[in-house]
């Protein structure tokens, strides 16, 4: 899929072209929602209407950045909304959580290929106790494989600051977990 070509079909009103953006995003953002929402229903809900206001909004997408940078960051937006109308706390129930754990990358900082069972508990207890933010910057870093460049503009975020939160993430990590 050639990306700018589809985003400038969709921009001329292509709906064609709008279902192969869904086809070739949907399913990714839907598993970060998965273990960023509280149930799976609010991930469904909230990926649903990330998808309306990037489609209504598309003419504002400059190409900055990738498509997908772009469309996590209304979905970040969109969720954060959800829960307030909801007034509900996000929390990342452990079902959710093994799964983040089980599709993880490996990295030069924490080696997650080879994680048992106890591990993974153990891991994903850890990942429970790191805000929200340090834990985003996480599953973004290591399951989407994104650049820190890339989770700064989809968190909105200082590039420092997204350095500072995987630092310091990876450190509570490392200190909570022997030997991962």
């Amino acid at each position: 899929m050639d990306e700018k070509e589809v985003i400038e079909r969709v921009k001329a009103g292509d709906s064609a072209a709008a279902r192969e953006l869904f086809r070739e995003y949907g399913e990714r953002l839907l598993k970060n929602a998965y273990f960023l929402c509280s149930h799976p229903e609010d991930a469904e809900d909230i990926v649903q209407e990330t998808f309306l206001v990037a489609l209504r909004k598309i003419r504002q997408f400059r190409g900055d950045s990738s498509f997908y940078t772009y469309l996590y960051a209304i979905f970040r937006n969109t969720k954060y909304s959800y829960y307030r109308k909801k007034g509900k706390l996000q929390v990342m129930e452990d079902s959710l959580l093994n799964i983040a754990i089980s599709g993880l990358k490996n990295n030069d900082e924490i080696d997650f290929k080879l994680i048992d069972s106890a591990k993974q508990k153990e891991l994903g207890a850890a990942l429970k106790r790191l805000t929200p933010e340090e834990r985003e910057v996480i599953v973004l870093r290591f399951y989407e494989n994104m650049k820190i460049n890339d989770i700064s503009r989809a968190m909105g975020l200082p590039t420092g600051t997204v350095k500072s939160k995987l630092y310091y993430a990876l450190k509570k990590l490392r200190s909570e977990i022997k030997e991962v």
